[in-house]
């Protein structure tokens, strides 16, 4: 879905306001697509309200390359609904760490949320992450991260609650990294006797710091996914000496 402003004024009725052209053009949607440099703040919370309205919101996708103060007006066009099942947010330049957490507690409220995807590039102030899986995200079944051309990036986490069962959603995790040059350390602290991925999808370029120990150790975690069936691996300009692809653990499983 994609709206515009209406073809001309046709009759002498004064409009109310911005939101009487989104409610004639939108009464009804299930996938919503936006530039989120395109609203200010006051526009943002409009649009946050509208789309808060819509019953039927299923899909939400939103772009933003501005400046880090302005990623709170970015998360204002995320309506405070449960209904959402898909999230793509895509944010290019100047992203901080703080907005990182920003944008996590965001989405952490999104409680029937089954696929998310989030896209960071040339986010060059941003040195590192570190994305929890909480509770109240029990649905959750896809997770896509990719990051690219973040030159300052040191650390990647993906974590969960040591005794938790609420990550067993997860079927799918992937982890596009490209041209991440300071980046030295990923860790997967998930709990393996709960969880139950299937597929992951491990895909490095140009992340030069990563050494074989590094690895070696994501490999070891994985290797105690005891559901784990379909796993992708590919390096473009990374190290692998001293690798050891431990997967001894997941072979009977691995198709």
């Amino acid at each position: 879905f994609f709206f515009q402003a209406e073809d001309g004024i046709r009759d002498a009725q004064e409009s109310r306001g911005l939101g009487d052209v989104y409610k004639r053009q939108i009464p009804d949607c299930h996938e919503f697509e936006c530039n989120a440099e395109l609203f200010e703040d006051k526009a943002a919370l409009r649009l946050q309200k509208l789309l808060t309205k819509i019953p039927s919101l299923i899909k939400l996708s939103v772009f933003f390359g501005g400046e880090s103060n302005q990623v709170e007006s970015t998360l204002n066009l995320l309506p405070q609904t449960n209904t959402l099942e898909e999230l793509n947010l895509s944010f290019q330049r100047n992203v901080s760490d703080k907005n990182v957490s920003e944008i996590f507690e965001t989405i952490y409220g999104f409680t029937q949320l089954k696929r998310l995807r989030i896209s960071l590039q040339s986010a060059r102030s941003l040195t590192s992450i570190h994305f929890d899986f909480p509770r109240r995200m029990s649905s959750l079944r896809e997770f896509d991260l990719k990051i690219s051309s973040c030159s300052d990036l040191q650390e990647i986490t993906l974590s969960s609650y040591f005794l938790s069962r609420h990550i067993q959603s997860l079927k799918k995790l992937k982890l596009d990294l490209n041209y991440c040059p300071s980046l030295s350390a990923i860790t997967f602290d998930i709990n393996p006797y709960v969880c139950l991925i299937t597929d992951l999808d491990i895909r490095l370029a140009s992340c030069n710091q990563l050494e074989g120990d590094n690895i070696s150790r994501i490999f070891k975690t994985v290797s105690y996914w005891r559901t784990l069936k379909i796993l992708k691996f590919e390096a473009k300009s990374v190290s692998l000496s001293g690798v050891i692809f431990d997967l001894k653990r997941c072979t009977s499983s691995l198709q």
